[in-house]
This record gives C-alpha cells, sequence and structure tokens, in this order.
C-alpha cells in the first residue's frame, strides 16, 4: 500500500468508527419517522384547554356580534384537544389517530382528500423533517398546521387554523406524553 492510500484508509476507518460511536438520535435520518410512533396521551391538562379557549376567544374578539358565536362554536367544535393521540406507519403511509378521528396519507407528502371533524372534505399531506412532522389541511379558503415537535421527552402539537372569514389565525399548542 502507497502512504496515500493508507491514510485515505486510516481515514475511512476513523469516520466508520465515528459514525458507531454516535448517538443514535443522530442518525435519524435513516428513517425519521420512527421517532414520532408510538401512542400519547395528553399531559397539557386544564391550562391548555384554557389557552386554547382564550386564543379562540381572541380571534373572534374583533368580529360582529352575530358572526362572533357562529364562529366561536364552529372552532371549538373544530378544534377538540384529543386525549389519546396516535402515530403509526407502514412502509409507504403515515397513520394518526385523534381519539376517534383517523388521518391517512402517504409519507411521501402527495395529499389526499380527508373530511374533517365538520365534515369538511380538504387536502391532507405530511411533510417530515428529522425531528419534525407537519400535518397540512388545506381548502381553497382556509388551512390547518398540526406542527409535531419534540420538547425533551414530550409531543408538542403546535396548531395553527387559518380561514378567510376569521380576522386572525387561531394559534394554539397541545402536549402529550408517551404511554
Amino acid at each position: 500500500m502507497s502512504f496515500l492510500s493508507r491514510r485515505r484508509f486510516m481515514e475511512l476507518g476513523w469516520v466508520g468508527m465515528t459514525a458507531a460511536l454516535l448517538p443514535r438520535e443522530l442518525s435519524a435520518e435513516e428513517a425519521p419517522i420512527d421517532a414520532f410512533l408510538g401512542t400519547y396521551r395528553h399531559a397539557g391538562g386544564q391550562k391548555e384547554r384554557e389557552a386554547r379557549d382564550k386564543a379562540i376567544e381572541d380571534v373572534v374578539a374583533d368580529m360582529s356580534f352575530i358572526s362572533r358565536g357562529i364562529a366561536r362554536d364552529k372552532l371549538k367544535q373544530s378544534n377538540p384537544i384529543a386525549t389519546k393521540l396516535e402515530l403509526s406507519a407502514d412502509a409507504k403511509d403515515l397513520t394518526v389517530t385523534m381519539d376517534t378521528r383517523t388521518y391517512k396519507g402517504p409519507l411521501d407528502g402527495s395529499p389526499v382528500k380527508v373530511k374533517t371533524i365538520l365534515g369538511d372534505e380538504m387536502d391532507m399531506r405530511f411533510k417530515l423533517k428529522k425531528r419534525a412532522l407537519d400535518q397540512v389541511f388545506s381548502a381553497e379558503d382556509k388551512s390547518r398546521l398540526n406542527a409535531y415537535r419534540f420538547d425533551g421527552d414530550k409531543l408538542v402539537v403546535n396548531v395553527r387554523v387559518h380561514a378567510s372569514a376569521l380576522p386572525k389565525d387561531l394559534v394554539y399548542k397541545m402536549t402529550y406524553e408517551r404511554v
């Protein structure tokens, strides 16, 4: 072996040994969805429910008296805080179940038609990045983003609801712990 090839051999050996010593978490690019899979229960308690209700009141505060009540009711009905959250996947699809509502879509980000909690039809797709999962619902005049992120050992779902009929977006979060 020449000096150059020995050096290259040693470099490759060092890279391989270093990769083997890295924490499993850093090699999540192999299958980033695996970190999210499992069953969770709501851990945010009454504090998060009250924060969601306050956020709804903030959104409807500037609306007319008549439309305020209708918008408040629709927002409360379409934004329940699930007590149980389950994420499961097979080779090509991810399934998110929030209590009794189930949404299934391809891991490649392709949109699928789904029915919302109020019965509306929307496109839904998943966007998967390292340590981040976005569930995006969209229609002509409205959208919803459920952004799943880890905060330590808790799974936090940051929600943003947009509708052209609302004066501003509804924003709140839900915190879950693995069971």
